[in-house]
């Protein structure tokens, strides 16, 4: 089965994701990690379900490379999305006022994760490559603008790799990597756990094993 192998293989739709199966109370360890594997790999929970306890354990294990947080030591100068290309906006004091105050609201702790896309989407700046290099494209209206803002925000979630967008929300705000490492380090326990679980599955069923021979 194939899995992903690092944070560029992971989008930030998934990383939204991680962190809401984070924050869930409502299920059990095993089922935590299935949730995990469903949303990394798209495979139904139910599959992942009827393999032997085993398989999803070292399934999981493959998954050690998300207990470090991506490299991200400035943002990305530009990115495609849906087929166009975007620069990062790298002087937040230059957002639209409009989109400035919706950024400030969406940036609220407790809803940062959530809104991830969104607030990506409002520090990208579309371009064109015009004879002299790329250029910024012209202003458009205020409803044109929030339209297109809305569009940008489906295409960063579904095609933005999460190590990018590491790199764009850690350059705006200090809040994020904070949150990740809360998410990874939960993560981490519950793969320990696991681990400690299935070895002392396994011990059991040789004890059982050398009694039924005795």
């Amino acid at each position: 089965m194939e899995l992903p192998k690092n944070w560029h293989s992971l989008k930030v739709g998934q990383l939204i994701e991680f962190e809401q199966l984070r924050r869930r109370t409502d299920l059990e360890e095993l089922d935590q990690v299935l949730q995990l594997l469903n949303i990394v790999t798209a495979v139904p929970v139910e599959a992942f379900e009827a393999m032997p306890y085993s398989d999803v354990i070292a399934l999981y294990s493959r998954l050690g490379w998300m207990a470090d947080l991506p490299l991200a030591k400035k943002p990305a100068k530009r990115v495609k999305l849906a087929g166009k290309t975007y620069r990062f906006q790298s002087n937040p004091a230059a957002i639209p006022a409009h989109l400035f105050a919706t950024v400030q609201t969406l940036s609220a702790e407790g809803a940062m994760m959530d809104n991830l896309h969104k607030i990506i989407a409002a520090l990208l700046i579309e371009q064109r490559m015009t004879v002299t290099g790329y250029r910024d494209c012209p202003p458009i209206g205020k409803a044109e603008a929030a339209e297109a803002w809305e569009k940008l925000s489906e295409a960063v979630k579904a095609e933005m790799p999460a190590a990018i967008a590491y790199g764009y929300a850690l350059f705006f705000s200090a809040l994020l990597p904070k949150l990740l490492e809360g998410s990874l380090t939960y993560f981490q326990n519950q793969a320990k756990k696991m681990t400690k679980a299935a070895k002392r599955a396994a011990g059991s069923k040789h004890s059982s094993n050398s009694q039924v021979k005795t």
